[in-house]
């Protein structure tokens, strides 16, 4: 259940070298070390999220588009510390530009459910768990019908764009468990 920032690029990602963070992260840390990998890279970064994981690739698609703050910080992932600027140089412009605004190419959230949100407390998610925001550009929500740990048991509520996102919602076989979901190991 984590997080994953994915830019396509090979330097050095993050204290650990690893592009994927805890799902107990801090949201508003993590869309500052989406800005500084755009900043960096000149590519917009991908979020994909399991369970807990997806819900914070949404709540970051939340930051960004400036529902919780007017402004974020730069954090600097190599050092997870915020730079004391809350603004980044556009590769592609070469213009000063804010994080709060800044959008995602693509971003997915996999068995990602109502019911860890009640239980953990999560209470400003749960009216935006299936609104997507206009950070993202493409976003595809990942379910498992009758997933007893994302809670969706009596159904699946679909995943929808608030704007202009473009929101794809994927039913997964219903044999697939929820803590394998992630293991792609067998797909090479």
């Amino acid at each position: 259940r984590r997080a994953m920032i994915s830019s396509r690029s090979f330097h050095a990602g993050s204290r650990d070298g690893d592009y994927s963070r805890s799902s107990f992260g801090d949201s508003e840390t993590l869309a500052g070390e989406v800005a500084w990998y755009y900043e960096h890279d000149g590519l917009m970064p991908m979020l994909i999220g399991h369970s807990q994981g997806g819900m914070l690739a949404i709540r970051v698609l939340y930051e960004l588009a400036g529902e919780f703050h007017q402004s974020l910080p730069v954090v600097d992932p190599r050092t997870g510390v915020a730079l004391p600027r809350t603004t980044i140089v556009d590769p592609r412009t070469g213009e000063e530009r804010p994080v709060v605004g800044l959008h995602v190419a693509y971003a997915a959230a996999l068995a990602t459910g109502w019911l860890p949100r009640v239980l953990l407390g999560q209470w400003s998610m749960l009216p935006r768990l299936r609104r997507i925001p206009d950070s993202v550009t493409e976003f595809t929500g990942f379910d498992i019908p009758n997933d007893p740990i994302a809670g969706n048991l009596l159904g699946i509520t679909p995943y929808e764009a608030i704007g202009s996102a473009r929101v794809r919602n994927v039913r997964l076989p219903v044999d697939y468990r929820h803590v394998m979901l992630p293991q792609a190991d067998k797909l090479s």
